[in-house]
This record gives C-alpha cells, sequence and structure tokens, in this order.
C-alpha cells in the first residue's frame, strides 16, 4: 500500500507534467516534478531507497514520455542514490537544504542526460546546460517549497 501510494503521487505528477505545465513554460522549459520528487524522496530516506524510487519513478517516466527506455530510469536512480547518501550527513530540517539538494539533483540529472546522449550517439547540443538545464534550475527551485510542503508533508515522512 505504501508503495502503490508514492507510486500515485509520482504518476499524478507526471499528469501534471505532461500537460499543466506543457502551458505553464519558462524559456520553453518545463520543470521536473519527478526529479524534485525523486529528490525530496532520497533526502528523506537514504540512497538505497532513494535510488529505488528514482529507477522506478525514471522508468514509470520512460514507458510514459521518452523515446529511450532506461535514461531517465539511470540518471533518476543516480540522483536519488548520490542525494540519499548525503542523507545522514547534512541537516534536513533546515529550510534551504531540499532547495540546495534539488539544485545538485537538477545538475547530476542534466550532466547524466548529456553524457548518455553522448554514448547512445543522440545529437546534443554543447549549449544543452544554458538552453535547458539553467531554465530547469530555475524552475525546479521556484517548485521545490511548494512540492516539498504538498508532497512532503502528506506522504513522504509517513511511509
Amino acid at each position: 500500500m505504501k508503495v502503490a501510494i508514492l507510486f500515485l503521487v509520482a504518476f499524478i505528477s507526471l499528469i501534471l507534467e505532461s500537460t499543466v505545465f506543457n502551458e505553464f513554460t519558462l524559456l520553453k522549459i518545463k520543470p521536473d516534478l519527478l526529479l524534485i520528487y525523486v529528490s525530496l524522496f532520497a533526502l528523506q530516506k537514504g540512497s538505497k531507497k532513494g535510488a529505488s524510487f528514482g529507477f522506478g519513478i525514471g522508468l514509470l517516466e520512460d514507458l510514459f514520455m521518452a523515446k529511450f527506455i532506461g535514461m531517465n530510469a539511470l540518471v533518476k536512480a543516480i540522483v536519488g542514490f548520490g542525494i540519499g547518501f548525503l542523507e545522514k550527513r547534512i541537516y534536513k530540517e533546515n529550510f534551504l537544504v531540499p532547495i540546495i539538494m534539488v539544485m545538485v539533483g537538477t545538475i547530476i540529472a542534466g550532466f547524466g542526460f548529456y553524457i548518455l546522449s553522448l554514448i547512445l550517439g543522440i545529437p546534443i547540443s554543447i549549449n544543452h546546460f544554458k538552453v535547458i538545464v539553467l531554465p530547469m534550475l530555475l524552475y525546479n527551485i521556484l517548485l521545490t517549497p511548494i512540492i516539498k510542503f504538498v508532497f512532503f508533508k502528506t506522504n513522504i515522512r509517513r511511509y
């Protein structure tokens, strides 16, 4: 039941990301709600659960939206593991910590997608960070406090 509720929230985030946030773009970029969700979850639950959750959420996103199955799963698992690794080493209750962790997660995800694209031979511009990652970073930072309040307070702490 616990896992079902977490994935239901992720599925709702996926639907919001692919519908509502298509209309509310920032510099033609939409936020990555699932990346924010994985970052907040990993910050609370640690590296193993963060990596597993990131992989599952990324795979869900791959199945519904991506051309290449596994890219989002791998990148979000790495983000979940990396942020979860810091879980016991930082003071999580500070208001800025989740925002900083989402920043770190967004940058890691940007590098991850860039490297995977190069490995797979997918053409990607060197301006990838300036055109895509930086606006997404700004958007994710702006949405993190709202998502933290909604998802974190209602779901993550229970599980």
